[in-house]
């Protein structure tokens, strides 16, 4: 009797085991850092800090990122990349010359030459804050520009809310929708680029028709 309720917990406990080197290898597998060139250091307070140089890339979570440099600081889960850097994401392609990502808040920060292409829109900015969670990003800097289906515009701060199908510029936009040129102080452009709305000092010059 004994015997076999010693089998029965050994038994669970090797299941338990498995699970738990399964679930690791999982994680160990969402984060994966390649380069030319890889140093460890560890500091005086015992952080680990991997800096990589060359033909850097790193997959995360179903992204993967490249560049010509990365340092990734591991107990803050913080890993930022420099030159020529490509973000492959849910949300399509993004370059840029520099580029933060914060693991644990799924939040990063792109600056210099930013430009992310999606399947229905692109955008150009100098800089670009993005959090993962609620899908909201922030293009700004030296006014931002948008391809949205038809319309396309600039503005000081373009935010996209991927969830919403929606993006709001605001600040000094103008633009044009097949032929139709238009300024405001704030617009939205809905339902894919199917509706436009129009705030503050709105105005909107149509084409003319020649017969």
């Amino acid at each position: 009797m004994q015997r076999k309720n010693f089998s029965k917990i050994a038994l669970i406990l090797l299941l338990i085991s498995v699970f738990i080197l399964t679930l690791s290898l999982n994680i160990l597998a969402q984060q994966n850092l390649t380069a030319d060139q890889l140093i460890f250091e560890q500091t005086e307070e015992g952080a680990a800090i991997i800096e990589a140089t060359g033909n850097v890339k790193m997959d995360y979570n179903e992204m993967e990122i490249t560049g010509n440099y990365a340092k990734f600081e591991q107990n803050k889960q913080i890993v930022t990349f420099e030159g020529n850097v490509k973000m492959v994401m849910e949300t399509g392609e993004l370059t840029s010359d520099n580029l933060r990502y914060e693991m644990d808040n799924d939040y990063l920060e792109a600056t210099g030459n930013v430009l992310l292409q999606a399947e229905n829109y692109k955008v150009e900015s100098n800089d670009l804050t993005y959090n993962r969670s609620t899908k909201e990003m922030n293009f700004t800097g030296q006014q931002a520009y948008i391809e949205y289906d038809t319309i396309t515009a600039n503005a000081d701060r373009i935010k996209v809310l991927n969830e919403e199908n929606k993006a709001v510029l605001s600040g000094n936009v103008s633009g044009q929708q097949r032929g139709n040129k238009f300024k405001a102080d704030q617009i939205e452009i809905l339902n894919n680029g199917d509706k436009i709305e129009m705030t503050g000092s709105a105005q909107l010059n149509f084409e003319s028709s020649e017969e």
